[in-house]
């Protein structure tokens, strides 16, 4: 039985579309895809291994495999192929805000961009999606696609969103997604790029060895999430106990 979206109609016409919408620009900005058709073959070996690099990490943090695990993705079919392979186990759920990206294309078919219309148009076949309903956007845009009023480029554009949609409809289960308190944006893994990141790593004439970054974006994450003083506390218990092992770190005799 498929799960209801909660509360999906109240949710979505005005707030979370508006919220979508800025959220849209900042994406299409940064997109981290794997395109492989930009891609040597080569290259594709060394995204395996550093997908395989996380798997200790995972293992790590969920060693009892207890909690989901979900992998947003856009649609590229290189990535879900990569994710299948070495993230097995992984729930993949294409990006809402690719999937947005390729609304708005087609709305532009049918409305003048920057229009009222056009915005209303994304944004019922949003609701649309949120309630489940992937097949009854498609068969709208197919039935768009098959009228002899559109030639050209606009029955291009709704041929390959049809088929971006067609493509990725198993990986857009939005209403059992939410369900199920999964993400289905990447907007807050990207802004923690960015800040986390970008705002330390790429500043001007800074250049860095892998050893390096990892080092300070180690110290980094630790300061952004507030975590500064408990660290240092941690580290100097952890090197009393190194160097004294058998000396309690509150012995007087040893106090300053």
């Amino acid at each position: 039985m498929t799960a209801e979206a909660p509360s999906v109609d109240r949710i979505v016409p005005d707030r979370l579309f508006t919220f979508l919408k800025k959220k849209h620009s900042l994406f299409v900005s940064g997109s981290a895809a794997i395109n492989g058709e930009h891609k040597r073959d080569g290259e594709h070996n060394v995204y395996r291994l550093s997908y395989g690099g996380n798997i200790g990490e995972i293992e790590r943090r969920d060693p009892e495999k207890k909690k989901k695990r979900v992998a947003l993705v856009d649609g590229e079919h290189k990535l879900r192929e990569l994710i299948t392979t070495c993230l097995s186990g992984f729930c993949i759920i294409l990006d809402l805000f690719h999937v947005l990206e390729y609304l708005w294309k087609a709305a532009h078919v049918f409305n003048e961009e920057g229009s009222e219309e056009a915005e209303e148009w994304v944004k019922s076949k949003l609701l649309m999606l949120l309630k489940g309903d992937v097949i009854g956007v498609i068969a709208n845009l197919s039935c768009a696609y098959k009228s002899k009023k559109w030639r050209g480029t606009k029955k291009e554009t709704l041929r390959k969103v049809i088929t971006y949609l067609k493509n990725g409809r198993s990986y857009m289960k939005y209403d059992e997604y939410l369900a199920e308190g999964y993400p289905i944006g990447s907007g807050v893994v990207e802004g923690a790029c960015r800040n986390l990141v970008k705002d330390r790593m790429e500043l001007a004439g800074m250049h860095w060895r892998m050893c390096g970054a990892h080092a300070v974006l180690q110290m980094r994450s630790i300061d952004v999430n507030g975590q500064w003083e408990s660290f240092w506390n941690y580290r100097v218990e952890k090197q009393h106990q190194e160097l004294y092992k058998n000396y309690s770190p509150h012995d007087s005799r040893y106090a300053a």
